[in-house]
């Protein structure tokens, strides 16, 4: 009986090894699929925390662009001030030269 009870134990210990040779290669490559998958799974996550800071970027320069938008319509603004000014003043020279002559004359 103990010849049998060995046997069979002997037996098992076989199968056991098969089983482990069979299931060695395949725990193998699913260890290995996971820790692509997690290599993958951190790249994502630095691709997105990229794209987070590109479009908080991307919102300050739009930001920026519209300021300076604002700035330049103001200051073509001031730019035709200065235009109505200069013409008037241009005006206004041209009024007191006449005035200047025509004082020269009455005082001659």
């Amino acid at each position: 009986i103990a010849a049998m009870v060995k046997a069979e134990g002997d037996k098992m210990i076989y199968v056991a090894g098969m089983i482990s040779l069979i299931l060695a290669p395949y725990i193998v490559s699913q260890r290995r699929k996971l820790t692509d998958l997690e290599a993958v799974k951190g790249t994502l996550e630095f691709l997105e925390k990229q794209v987070d800071e590109f479009t908080n970027q991307n919102n300050r320069l739009k930001d920026a662009v519209n300021e300076l938008g604002n700035t330049t319509d103001a200051l073509e603004e001031r730019e035709r001030a200065m235009d109505m000014i200069t013409a008037t003043q241009g005006q206004n020279l041209e009024i007191l030269e006449k005035q200047v002559k025509d004082n020269q004359k009455l005082v001659k």
